[in-house]
């Protein structure tokens, strides 16, 4: 049993005997607990392995979610790792725990309705500054939508070989020719993945993520 805070609130999280304790957006919820009859079934087994396998992406992109899922996660009174857990559960394929299989061009690191912008992912570049990756933008979303200048734009990299993400320093919308992050070293030699949003100035909403492209990073 553990004590978490909320809105200056405490609330229980665990488990006491038969009653089960836990905070759904914002309230105190108890629950009973009744042990499974059989806990190891085939479909039991490929659940569990589907949540472990998004709670070790969920960990090693915990720095991009907060960023991506921080509107979603205040506006549901819930946690932004299980805001991205929940939005990439159908992007988790595969009948046995053996054959899960991740499907990383479609990988969902911001969730909102913020207005997104565009890149090149025609034109993925690593050569201009080494080790740097930068793409060009395409289309800022001036024309219509929920447009606004001052938008903070974000270039995600996810590396899955080595289980590691990092993200960009923001660009202000009206100022972005490009969108650029550097990587660590190690990730060299490994295909990354590359995803782009925006959120508003103050953080209050963010945009659906867009996949841009992947590029085998390498530093010469």
């Amino acid at each position: 049993m553990a004590k978490n805070i909320y809105n200056n609130e405490t609330f229980l999280s665990g488990r006491i005997g038969k009653l089960v304790y836990r905070t759904v957006r914002g309230k105190q919820v108890v629950s009973s607990y009744s042990k499974p009859r059989d806990p190891q079934t085939r479909d039991q087994q490929l659940v569990r392995s589907r949540y472990a396998l998004l709670g070790r992406i969920a960990s090693f992109c915990k720095y991009v979610t907060r960023v991506g899922f921080h509107s979603e996660a205040q506006q549901t009174r819930s946690h932004a790792l299980a805001r991205f857990m929940k939005a990439n559960w159908p992007n988790i394929s595969g009948s046995t725990p053996a054959d899960l299989q991740v499907n990383w061009d479609d990988l969902v690191v911001a969730k909102g309705s913020n207005r997104r912008i565009t890149l090149d992912s025609d034109h993925i570049d690593q050569t201009s500054v080494p080790g740097t990756i930068s793409v060009a933008v395409q289309e800022r979303g001036i024309v219509s939508g929920n447009y606004n200048a001052k938008d903070k734009c974000y270039l995600v990299a996810v590396c899955p070989e080595v289980e590691d993400a990092c993200i960009s320093d923001p660009v202000v919308r009206d100022e972005a020719t490009e969108l650029a992050v550097t990587p660590p070293g190690w990730w060299s030699g490994h295909k990354v993945y590359l995803y782009c949003f925006t959120t508003a100035p103050d953080n209050s909403e963010a945009s659906e993520s867009m996949a841009v492209g992947k590029i085998d990073f390498v530093i010469e």
